[in-house]
């Protein structure tokens, strides 16, 4: 009961100009409650059903905070909406049936050795790394030509075989395009529309003449991005049970998982020499 007394004796401290404040920032938050980051609303959320209704103070400066909060994000400018694949009811993530593209050995050696330097392929195994080259194909670009432009929807992934190509990303609607940095062979582009499902990030033109290897969403979907939980569940099992790493805390495990790379010998090699 003293505590309500108190609460409300700090509202009636509220000037005019206050009050009239706190009635444009409510009227403000809810006109632009549909783009306060999701977090910052499911926050908000969770905080109105355990907190109480009764306590009108309180909800002034969860209010406030908020409006704060978005402030500070609209001065920074607009952020691309971005999710990763969702699969349910209404999209369904069926049996992948692996796809095979006709391609010469020596074709296949050289993806595989991109596949090698290339961090997005790091993951698989030697049968992912298989099933990822038979189902990459290739693509010839001139140079001037756009590989993927921004905002646009992608569905591909790309690695590089030969060339240079440029990357290129406008910050605001309408704004000169800012060069970024250049992809060179071995390195691959366009993931993060396939990871987030999202428009491309940015726009990619062939500086020279560039021959591409090319993997399709689907593929990527089930072998790449899979591939990468996979290792870091079966990495994580792995090493707690390892008794020299039993001090460390489940952060620093995964770290450890980010860094590991699995090595395969024959039968009688020597794996270290004094």
């Amino acid at each position: 009961k003293d505590s309500r007394k108190k609460t409300g004796s700090s509202s009636s401290k509220l000037t005019e100009d206050e009050l009239s404040e706190l009635h444009h920032l409510r009227t403000e938050v809810e006109r632009l409650r549909g783009i306060v980051p999701a977090e910052l609303k499911y926050a908000k959320d969770e905080s109105d059903d355990q907190g109480s209704t009764d306590d009108e103070d309180d909800d002034d400066v969860d209010d406030l905070e908020l409006e704060a909060a978005h402030k500070k994000r609209h001065e920074q400018g607009p952020r691309s909406s971005v999710s990763a694949e969702v699969y349910g009811k209404w999209n369904v993530k069926g049996d992948y049936e692996a796809v095979v593209i006709e391609k010469s050995e020596e074709v296949k050696q050289k993806i595989k050795s991109r596949l090698e330097t290339a961090f997005m392929f790091q993951a698989l195994d030697d049968k992912e790394k298989e099933i990822v080259v038979d189902a990459m194909s290739e693509k010839h670009f001139k140079e001037g030509d756009w590989v993927i432009n921004q905002g646009e929807d992608g569905g591909e992934l790309y690695v590089v075989e030969s060339g240079r190509l440029s990357c290129w990303k406008s910050f605001s609607k309408g704004e000169t395009p800012t060069y970024l940095k250049d992809y060179q062979p071995g390195e691959a582009f366009g993931e993060l529309a396939l990871l987030y499902n999202a428009p491309r990030a940015a726009s990619i033109k062939a500086e020279e003449e560039s021959h591409l290897y090319v993997l399709d969403r689907t593929t990527f979907n089930h072998i790449v991005k899979d591939a990468a939980a996979r290792k870091r569940e079966r990495y994580e099992d792995f090493l707690s049970k390892v008794e020299i790493l039993g001090t460390i805390d489940a952060y620093e495990r995964s770290q450890i998982c980010d860094a590991l790379k699995s090595a395969t010998f024959k039968s009688g090699e020597y794996i270290i020499k004094q």
